[in-house]
């Protein structure tokens, strides 16, 4: 039995992109979120990019509001 996308995730699908190399690739680069406001809306804000990352690249994403020690790519 095939299953609709609901509206939310029609509207904000974030399947794991199909070619695996070019995932991984992203995935290397991007190891995390920062920001140090924490206003409710840079907040949602980071859900909503920590959701697709997550989606696209098949791995959580974190949000840090202090990088000490941490370094993207």
């Amino acid at each position: 039995m095939a299953h609709a996308d609901d509206g939310y995730r029609l509207w904000l699908k974030f399947d794991p992109i199909a070619n695996v190399q070019q995932r991984n690739s992203y995935a290397q680069k991007c190891q995390f979120i920062y920001s140090d406001n924490q206003e409710v809306i840079i907040k949602t804000a980071q859900k909503e990019l920590q959701a697709g990352l997550s989606g696209l690249l098949g791995k959580k994403i974190l949000i840090l509001t202090n990088p000490a020690g941490k370094k993207g790519e």
